[in-house]
């Protein structure tokens, strides 16, 4: 292996995903999807903690891939995203202290929690206290915070890919850094319950758009990412396609950067991805979210430190 010249190219990718990663917060922005404001001290806000992974071959064959980093190959779920079915990685919200409670609630034993608990708590509380109250048993600057992330991603891909294919995913350390992100709108499962919420709660600014989302209540959402190893077209036959994703897929590296570059080139670009590139669209719409790609930014990151350290043994 060429290790400095393998480096530099993943170097090279690291920074396309980031820039990518800048292009697609953009249009996040202007979409008004996201928000780059200082939150009201009045208004209804709470904190999401995430974690999701990057699936990679086993470490023996990614450096036999990672000889040609074009070639590397990811596993990413196909994400139900309303009407789209976007490219994601798997993961998602750790649960809070409070869907816990639900859970663990003896009125509530045998039934199955609905995948939208946090927006069923979130709707209740807005409409009995006006504000947000989700807090967590494990934060960031506590001991153990990593081992409950990872415990939380697990539980997070038995649920999005299926228990059968979360079993080949052995999950390694989780990758420096984190992005915070706050969203300023939410979508409440009742759309009757949401507009007399806007209503009680218009003097802290709140308020409801013509399709039921409202606006002024603030979600900041940290993730972290993990890398993961599996044999990835065992897992690709094994996931599931249910309420979440529509299975999983496997893309070389190359691939999912012209993908991601071609999402973030417009507002046009990213809401009607087939339309736009339909030559490679497959039947799916484009990237999920920054979030995506500054996973894979990261990923091919570490894959460089993994590359510079097998130069060095």
């Amino acid at each position: 292996m060429r290790y400095q010249e393998v480096a530099k190219k993943l170097d090279q990718m690291s920074a396309e995903f980031h820039d990518a990663t800048n292009s697609l917060t953009q249009i996040f922005t202007d979409l008004k999807l996201i928000r780059q404001v200082d939150i009201p001290p009045q208004a209804p806000q709470c904190i999401k903690l995430a974690a999701s992974a990057a699936l990679v071959s086993e470490m023996e064959l990614l450096m036999q891939e990672a000889a040609n980093p074009d070639l590397i190959t990811v596993a990413t779920q196909l994400a139900k995203v309303g009407d789209k079915i976007r490219i994601a990685l798997p993961g998602g919200a750790v649960l809070s202290n409070q869907e816990r409670a639900w859970i663990k609630d003896p009125e509530n034993m045998g039934k199955v929690a609905p995948p939208n608990l946090f927006y069923v708590l979130a709707q209740e509380q807005l409409s009995t206290l006006g504000t947000l109250n989700f807090d967590y048993a494990s934060l960031p600057a506590d001991t153990g915070f990593e081992a409950s992330l990872k415990g939380n991603l697990r539980r997070e891909l038995g649920e999005e890919l299926g228990r059968q294919a979360a079993d080949e995913v052995r999950l390694g350390a989780f990758l420096p850094g984190s992005r915070q992100t706050t969203l300023a709108t939410l979508k409440l499962p009742d759309q009757s319950i949401a507009t007399r919420i806007a209503e009680v709660l218009a003097d802290v600014g709140v308020t409801i758009d013509a399709q039921g989302t409202l606006h002024g209540i603030y979600t900041t959402v940290s993730e972290r990412v993990a890398m993961g190893h599996a044999p990835l077209e065992v897992l690709a036959r094994s996931a599931e396609n249910n309420t979440e994703a529509a299975g999983v897929r496997v893309h070389t590296m190359a691939d999912l950067l012209e993908i991601s570059k071609k999402t973030a080139d417009s507002p046009e670009s990213y809401l009607n991805f087939r339309k736009q590139h339909g030559s490679i669209s497959n039947g799916y719409d484009g990237i999920r979210n920054p979030s995506t790609t500054w996973g894979l930014a990261l990923l091919t990151e570490r894959i460089r430190d993994l590359v510079i350290a097998e130069e060095d043994k």
